[in-house]
């Protein structure tokens, strides 16, 4: 299947509108922590602040299916501290379709 990218705008969208943070909470789908590292100070966290990668699963017959891959920011206290203190996409799969953050442009040698 074709993976169809698209905005992080969309992408938010579609990952609220499939409801899977909710499922998660509610023990209906299966998240794997894959990475977890204290946040780059890039990106102006609190002290302490991780930053963690997760695979959301379904439960396919006897398989599990990645249904999503979203990156948060978690504090010491445990709270989701992206903008809208919810997980934030960067993969998903969805009734219709595979969906994945659009590609930046390459950049141009003069722009490194």
């Amino acid at each position: 299947m074709t993976i169809i990218r698209v905005s992080e705008t969309e992408l938010r969208d579609r990952f609220n509108a499939a409801e899977y943070y909710e499922k998660v909470q509610a023990g209906e789908l299966l998240a794997t922590l894959i990475a977890r590292r204290p946040a780059d100070p890039a990106y102006h966290q609190p002290q302490g602040t991780l930053s963690e990668t997760w695979r959301y699963d379904a439960t396919r017959g006897n398989r599990l299916e990645k249904v999503a891959i979203v990156h948060q920011f978690v504090l010491l206290d445990g709270t989701i501290n992206n903008r809208s203190h919810r997980p934030d996409p960067k993969f998903l799969r969805t009734e219709a379709g595979i969906f994945a953050l659009t590609r930046d442009p390459p950049r141009s040698q003069d722009q490194t």
